[in-house]
């Protein structure tokens, strides 16, 4: 791999109570980096006025509750899962009204909203002639043990597959209304958890996702894995497909919910897919590709929440792609908990759309313990893509890495607020943190801020963030071992954003994601990549 910039800002912390905050500016060609622990200031809005913003937010919130009362209706539940589920919408009500989040709030300050709260719902507004196995074939891994596929919220059991392997094994795979196993139990208090305590700022949409639920408009899917089981090298895929709306004023919405519920001592990978239906229409990036390019007038919300509880010595793989169109809005928050022994790792993809976050929790309660994060964020043309996140150490001996990307180019922004929280009773923890950032134009920008907050006084721990642009000099080498000038940048930023892809194990996601980047790239002036800036925290 080609290293574009091996500059890096670590901290090591050794004192109780301390909190490290690395902020990073950068213009021209070279980086500086500087620690600060000044007070940040208050943003405004992007038009200046918070009461406009919170105004547009009460009418797109009244048209979401249209657009969740006219919409297809989910599988009836009964039972303690009719139960826990009618609790979601009342815990939602209070919550709901705090929307939106106010920019002034520091999880939200460089993520402006305002193009999702001009959109308006229609549960019509898609063309919802229903998805088949051949629209859906880019999609689908073939190694898949279990398939599940939720089109507009409804669980579609004629698209998906369970292999022998997931049957043999005592696995469940589908819709929570059709489970009734012994970890019942646990799964619904995965559904009713308080995701909210792991302070990454998603309360309203975790909360929205929760009282669509409660509406009976999204199915939730649960992935059961008992203890000792092995599914090791044969993936539980899950695909959220929503039909695009037309345009702002008929727009769809959906609200994935995924519970993942792993035993002690089991192993599993699954992959997690939201995407939008003229998005996965075709086979390979080339369809993926012109399908995103085509799709101005694909309009989307996606607001998913996925918990997953590991247990004891369990081994958990979690891959989230978000294959939208280019109007569309996702928000995915990912909430897990680590038992002791157990490794938890995620990877994350967010590379299409107009606004993308993808927000993580993670706590780690058992000693022992480790979780794994690495993501790449894509942002090209106006796009926003952002990823928050919070590692929680809470017992000791736990172990913790996140590396995180960002490529921008045009007038794209790019955010990464990454706080790893080691609490007193979390002796010898060992953290590691890092965010990388590649600008490849002189409009685009990122934010990146990577937090210690400690107050446990053995530990281990290192944050930084590093910036940069091209290096010419690597540009004219390549150039001069005969590749053209494109072909010699396409090299380094593939190098650069390969360290993430190539952890997916899918290959059709890695050549999606491939080409993703070469469009990102193809779309840089040359002209605007001499002068990259930087704007930070």
């Amino acid at each position: 791999m080609v290293k574009v910039d091996d500059s890096e800002t670590s901290s090591s912390a050794q004192t109780a109570g301390s909190a490290a905050v690395p902020s990073v500016t950068a213009s021209g060609d070279l980086p500086s980096t500087t620690i600060t622990d000044t007070p940040h200031a208050e943003v405004a809005t992007t038009d200046g006025s918070v009461f406009t913003q919170a105004t547009r937010a009460d009418g797109w919130l009244e048209s979401v509750r249209a657009f969740k009362s006219s919409g297809p209706a989910a599988t009836a539940l009964s039972g303690a899962a009719a139960d826990a589920v009618a609790g979601l919408g009342t815990a939602a009500s209070e919550v709901l009204s705090s929307l939106p989040p106010p920019r002034r709030e520091e999880a939200w300050r460089f993520t402006d909203l305002n193009a999702l709260y001009k959109m308006r719902f229609d549960a019509g507004g898609g063309a919802r002639d229903g998805a088949t196995a051949e629209s859906l074939a880019a999609a689908v891994i073939d190694s898949a043990a279990a398939t599940v596929i939720i089109v507009d919220g409804i669980y579609q059991p004629q698209l998906s597959t369970v292999g022998a392997a997931v049957g043999s094994a005592g696995v469940y795979v589908g819709p929570l209304a059709g489970y009734a196993g012994d970890a019942m139990g646990g799964v619904l208090e995965l559904l009713t958890a308080n995701n909210c305590e792991t302070d990454v700022s998603a309360s309203v949409f975790t909360a929205l996702n929760g009282a669509a639920v409660a509406a009976g408009t999204s199915d939730v899917v649960v992935v059961v894995v008992p203890a000792g089981s092995d599914l090791k090298g044969a993936p539980v895929q899950v695909v959220f497909s929503t039909t695009p709306g037309a345009s702002k004023a008929a727009a769809t919405a959906a609200f994935p919910r995924l519970l993942v519920h792993v035993g002690d001592g089991a192993t599993v990978e699954v992959v997690e897919q939201h995407v939008g239906a003229s998005v996965v229409t075709g086979v390979g990036a080339g369809a993926l590709m012109a399908a995103t390019d085509a799709a101005d007038g694909a309009h989307l919300f996606s607001d998913a929440l996925t918990t997953v509880q590991v247990g004891k010595d369990a081994r958990v793989s979690h891959t989230v792609v978000n294959e939208v169109p280019a109007q569309a809005v996702t928000l995915s928050n990912v909430y897990a908990r680590a038992g002791a022994g157990s490794t938890y790792g995620l990877t994350a993809l967010a590379a299409t759309g107009a606004i993308g976050r993808v927000t993580f929790g993670a706590e780690l309660l058992g000693e022992g313990a480790h979780v794994d994060s690495t993501s790449l964020c894509l942002a090209d043309g106006t796009q926003v893509n952002d990823l928050h996140s919070r590692i929680e150490h809470v017992a000791p001996g736990c172990t913790s890495n996140q590396l995180h990307k960002n490529v921008a180019a045009g007038r794209g922004r790019a955010i990464f607020a990454g706080k790893v929280v080691v609490a007193k009773p979390a002796q010898q923890t060992d953290s590691k943190q890092l965010c990388r950032s590649l600008l490849l134009s002189n409009r685009a920008q990122v934010d990146a801020m990577p937090v210690l907050l400690i107050n446990a006084d053995d530990v281990k721990c290192t944050h930084g963030a590093t910036v940069s642009d091209l290096n010419e000099d690597e540009v004219f080498y390549c150039q001069s071992r005969g590749l053209s000038a494109n072909d010699a940048r396409f090299l380094l930023v593939k190098g650069f954003a390969g360290e993430i892809i190539d952890r997916v194990a899918y290959p059709s996601i890695r050549d999606r994601t491939t080409a993703l980047v070469r469009s990102t790239l193809d779309s840089v002036d040359l002209r605007d990549s001499q002068f990259a800036t930087h704007s930070s925290i």
